[in-house]
């Protein structure tokens, strides 16, 4: 683990160079993440510092850690793959696998200190806006309710938080189509398919 205070509130660019530190100085041939929006950001930068082709939205392992399971064409066919890389960066669909109870691993947890790697010339942190929501985050959510581009706009999206509120509360979440993330009626992290 990276004890640095620069890194409470990350930026991607900031945990890739330390994840690419880390893996060149301790000799790690594997870097996992979760397969979210963070993870989609820091695991390409990471790679691209150690010259390693992540692989992304892995759905399963095989031949031992050799060959990935992964969704290609916009999730309309399953591809396995492998790779030749001696580090392997993986994004992983962490509702594809199994959970496990806290504390039932193994992995040791070391503390890091990486004010070398970061640097005086990094961004400053100014605040921190965590907001409540009534409904379930998209990837952990039971129930999906998503719009489109037939919403029009933006504001109508609060139809669908409407919605989901009803439907399931904490269990339901909102989507949204490409089309209408492109518009810019909803954020990326909306997304789905």
């Amino acid at each position: 683990m990276a004890k640095n205070s620069k890194l409470g509130n990350a930026y991607g660019q900031h945990v890739a160079a330390v994840v690419a530190h880390i893996v060149k100085e301790k000799g790690y041939d594997k870097v996992v993440a979760t397969s979210s929006s963070f993870g989609k950001d820091v695991l390409p930068r990471a790679g691209g510092l150690l010259d390693v082709q992540p692989i992304s939205d892995v759905l399963a392992i095989e031949d031992n850690g050799n060959k990935f399971v992964r969704p290609v064409y916009a999730n309309n066919a399953i591809c396995t793959v492998s790779s030749s890389d001696k580090i392997k960066m993986l994004a992983i669909r962490p509702t594809n696998f199994e959970k496990t109870k806290a504390g039932e691993g193994s992995a040791s947890v070391e503390d890091i200190d990486v004010s070398s790697v970061l640097g005086e010339e990094n961004g400053k942190w100014i605040e921190n806006i965590v907001t409540e929501s009534e409904v379930a985050d998209l990837g952990q959510a039971k129930f999906v309710v998503a719009g489109g581009r037939g919403l029009k706009n933006g504001e109508n999206f609060k139809m669908l938080y409407d919605l989901a509120k009803v439907i399931g509360g904490p269990n339901c979440a909102v989507g949204a189509s490409r089309a209408a993330v492109d518009a810019g009626y909803v954020p990326n992290d909306l997304q789905i398919g």
